[in-house]
């Protein structure tokens, strides 16, 4: 709640710094240091008048698309800018870079100031993806043409660092503004207005972290500063004072907070005048100390002022207009209207999603959630609304569908679009190779840090030369209209309570899971299933059971069925088939096998259909777009072969330094061969077809050449590795008939590595990764990800642990699974623990024997596991075998005609 002011809106006086420094021509160096100085001061309508005067006299004099011409532009767009005439800002300005583009001889400091407040007019209008490149290029200028350490370098850095932190990347923006407080303090000394405002927006970093006792003290020295060097009333006093008085307030201490908004809002009503950005943001946050202090009535007439002008200085869709909607919502909220905090609700989650949409696709994979993480609370909040009633129920429910899975599905669109100029294919393979690095197991994990920034630098380069996605708003009435009449979708929710009302420590209450219920008939019910964290422990310790084929499975299951399922049975009533979208542990819940109140299993009573998102309903009832190859399937490799015995021999006489060379996967990791994977293989290609390839030709990369095979079938070991630095775990020991692998398993050297690449498929060559340079043995998620594999209806991984991964908070799980998705296949079959080789070949010619005669992907699970219930052979009808593998995505036929 508050809004956070950008140092550059609310306070000018930094960015005159750079302007008119160039070359002044013949203009009459008083009158261009007068206006400087009422730019300084927030003198902007007398300023401008003086600039309008100088632009005049240089057209006349030189001409209207002179270089001097353009460095008035420059100035007077910076003017419109510091007044919040933003399009007017931004066309003078334009006009100012055509023309300095286009001339050899521009004065470098002239382009810099240029590219910078164009820059700067684009991130107050939240189009960072067209800031950040100008920032970039103005820096590249200035470090050449004036040194690293100029002081004009060192601002370019602070004004890139608070790009940065506004888009939620705070160790890049940390990082920069170090840089530029030390060259400012080396430079100018430490009680300089530039080290001042570098250290301001350090504080603002932390602030935006929630670092509120860390960015105080700061705030307090940049105070100190000022009070040395500048008047009392002058805007970066009272832009300090704001922020400090926000984490002043964030902290509980509304005492001191309040008299510190009050004065920087007098400031600002003197500077600016009503209306300006800057008053308006310390109207708004004035308003929230307000809301804290029970004072509703007083905050109400300020927010909605601030909202009608924001509108019109920002437009309807800013995220500083969706702000002040939220926290008009949340007001709304703590007296107790909830009809009307849930449409200002809905309103606000409607901007952002649209902003991430825009914003998160030219940005860098491993930026994306940052970003999303950037704006704060908002989405999370809006769960607690859920149980207020029908309005509560449909925004809560609004908000998961809109943002459940959105970077999975943002990243899958982008894999799809078509590459037409050359610029385009030549970056797109630059990507593919530096990926390749990332991906193999024989690199090392200083070189792999070193890759993945060229990887973020490559994919911002490569996605702002792709086409920019239209945004996706999904509404209820839209999920409605695509479901069956006899069925329901559950949207499961991990999040905290959030009460408006309360003081700032106490406004979060333990995070609990609750299931939102469409029916097709429109209506949603909401079921709040208790304590998250009681849910997860029980979750973990029942799956263990199940996989230790232990005694206590069966009962331990048991208790998740009467805590998860026999809520929703009550609500859901009739309905024959359930679109389930899981979210966190309940990712590692095997739906099927969990009991009922007749001594059933869910699996008897409905049909089970696995969704990351209940988005995917409108994205299956597209046509089905034809695979590009036949059916693939991959079996029993040869772990310990290698391409050529020249490359055997090298291996052999060479020293063994893989442990050092392969961040994913130590060298005392054995796979051992498969036995029962070459009959499921032929087995398999006798019920439908295909190609199948064991042993030496198992390889990963017959798997990246092939383009979207209608089912691909990999019978071999997967491994999903937890990053000890989180997880502090140890793997659990593994029988030598399950296909993964139990020697030597260790995560040692993966903390910190991305999920995508502690998990994958082991395959022909793995256990010697170093013997071809062009095959390390391992397809990685990371890998799959890249691959092509729209029109696949089926990806099948027939192994240990392929369905696991890292959870992440509104992206599912981070493995193969979300890979897979990426990469373009309709449905996976994935298992969600370690699986027994015997019983898992016997269970997949059952499940294609099922596919061949025409079954469903689903109704062929169903019932291959009800099969295997009453299995001949004992030991195969626990759950550990039957309900081990999960089907996620398309539920229906595949065609094999």
């Amino acid at each position: 709640m508050g809004i956070c002011l950008d140092s550059s809106i609310a306070n000018p006086a930094f960015a005159a710094d750079l302007i008119a420094k160039g070359a002044t021509l013949n203009d009459n160096q008083e009158t261009v240091n007068r206006a400087i100085d009422l730019q300084k001061s927030g003198k902007h309508a007398e300023a401008a008048k003086i600039w309008k005067t100088l632009v005049e006299i240089r057209q006349s004099k030189y001409g209207s698309e002179s270089l001097a011409a353009s460095y008035g532009y420059n100035a007077l767009g910076r003017i419109y800018f510091d007044q919040g005439s933003y399009s007017k800002a931004e066309t003078y300005i334009q006009k100012a870079l055509a023309i300095q583009e286009k001339q050899p001889d521009t004065d470098p400091v002239e382009m810099i100031s240029t590219l910078s407040n164009l820059a700067l007019v684009y991130q107050t209008q939240s189009l960072y993806s067209e800031a950040e490149p100008l920032f970039q290029k103005a820096i590249l200028i200035s470090k050449e043409k004036l040194g690293e350490n100029h002081v004009y370098t060192a601002g370019l850095y602070r004004s890139l660092g608070e790009l940065y932190s506004k888009q939620g990347f705070y160790r890049k923006a940390e990082g920069l503004l170090q840089q530029a407080i030390k060259i400012f303090k080396d430079r100018l000394g430490a009680e300089k207005l530039q080290t001042a405002s570098a250290l301001q927006h350090l504080a603002d970093v932390y602030k935006r972290e929630r670092l509120y006792a860390k960015a105080a003290p700061v705030y307090l020295s940049v105070l100190s500063i000022y009070s040395k060097i500048l008047p009392e009333n002058h805007p970066a006093v009272a832009l300090t004072l704001n922020h400090l008085a926000w984490t002043y307030a964030e902290q509980g201490l509304n005492n001191k907070a309040e008299p510190l908004y009050r004065e920087s809002l007098d400031i600002y009503l003197t500077l600016y005048g009503e209306r300006h950005p800057a008053t308006l943001i310390s109207k708004s946050n004035l308003a929230i100390w307000y809301i804290k202090e029970d004072q509703g009535h007083k905050a109400e007439p300020l927010l909605l002022d601030v909202l009608s002008n924001f509108e019109k200085i920002y437009g309807h869709n800013h995220p500083s207009t969706a702000d002040i909607i939220n926290n008009l919502a949340f007001l709304y909220e703590s007296q107790g209207s909830r009809e009307k905090s849930a449409q200002m609700l809905k309103r606000g989650l409607l901007i952002e999603a649209e902003l991430i949409q825009r914003e998160a696709p030219f940005m860098a994979r491993n930026d994306r959630l940052s970003f999303i993480k950037s704006f704060g609370f908002t989405h999370e909040a809006s769960f607690s609304l859920a149980s207020s009633g029908k309005s509560g129920a449909e925004v809560s429910l609004f908000a998961r569908l809109n943002r459940q899975g959105l970077l999975t599905e943002i990243e899958k669109k982008q894999a799809l679009i078509a590459l037409f100029s050359e610029e385009q294919i030549k970056v797109t393979n630059e990507l593919k190779e530096v990926m390749k690095k990332i991906a193999s197991v024989a690199t090392t994990p200083d070189k792999r840090k070193t890759l993945t920034i060229r990887q973020d630098a490559i994919e911002r380069q490569l996605y702002r030369l792709l086409p920019q996605l239209k945004p996706r708003i999904v509404e209820v009435e839209e999920i409605v209209r695509v479901l069956p009449s006899d069925s329901v979708l559950i949207e499961f929710q991990r999040h905290r309570p959030f009460t408006a009302n309360r003081s700032v420590d106490k406004r979060w209450d333990d995070e609990r899971y609750l299931a939102m219920v469409l029916k097709s008939n429109g209506m949603i019910e909401v079921v709040d299933l208790g304590p998250s964290d009681l849910i997860d422990k029980k979750i973990s310790k029942a799956v263990e059971s199940i996989e230790s084929q232990s005694n206590e499975s069966l009962e331990l299951i048991k208790r998740i069925g009467e805590i998860i399922i026999d809520p929703l049975l009550k609500v859901t009533q009739s309905a024959k088939t359930w679109f389930v979208s899981p979210d966190g542990e309940l990712n590692r819940l095997p739906f099927a096998a969990l009991p009922i109140a007749n001594n059933g299993y869910l699996s008897d009573q409905v049909e089970l259909r696995l969704l990351t998102t209940g988005r995917e309903l409108l994205d299956l009832k597209n046509p089905t777009k034809s695979a590009q190859a036949d059916v693939l399937l991959i079996a029993d490799p040869n772990y310990d072969g290698v391409v050529s015995s020249v490359q055997a021999v090298a291996s052999r006489s060479s020293e063994d330094t893989s442990v050092k060379r392969s961040a994913a996967l130590p060298t005392q990791l054995i796979w051992k061969r498969l036995k029962a994977t070459a009959n499921e293989g032929k087995t398999i290609q006798g019920l439908v077809g295909g190609k199948l390839l064991m042993d030496l030709e198992a390889t990963a990369s017959i798997v990246k050449q092939t383009r979207a095979p209608q089912i691909l079938h990999l019978a071999t070991h997967a491994f999903y590795l937890p990053d000890q630095a989180t997880m502090g775990t140890t793997p659990r020991s593994t029988s030598k008939t399950q296909r993964s692998s139990s020697e030597g398993l260790s995560t040692s050297l993966l903390q910190g590595e991305s999920p995508l690449l502690r998990s994958g498929i082991a395959l022909a060559g793995a256990n010697r990764p170093n013997s071809n340079p062009n095959d390390d043995g391992y397809l990685t998620a990371l890998e799959v990800a890249q691959l092509d594999w729209d029109g696949t209806e089926l990806v099948v991984i027939s192994a240990c642990e392929s369905g696991r991964g890292d959870i992440r908070a509104g992206e599912g799980v981070y493995g193969l699974k979300r890979a897979i998705a990426v990469a373009g296949a309709r449905s996976s079959l994935l298992s969600l623990w370690k699986v027994d080789d015997s019983a898992t070949a016997a269970f997949m010619e059952s499940f294609y024997q099922r596919l061949k005669e025409g079954q469903g992907k689903g109704q062929a699970l169903a019932e291959t596991q009800k099969e295997f219930r009453s299995h001949a052979i004992p030991m195969w009808r626990a759950p550990y075998v039957w309900a081990a593998f999960q089907l996620s995505g398309d539920w229906r036929p595949v065609n094999f005609d």
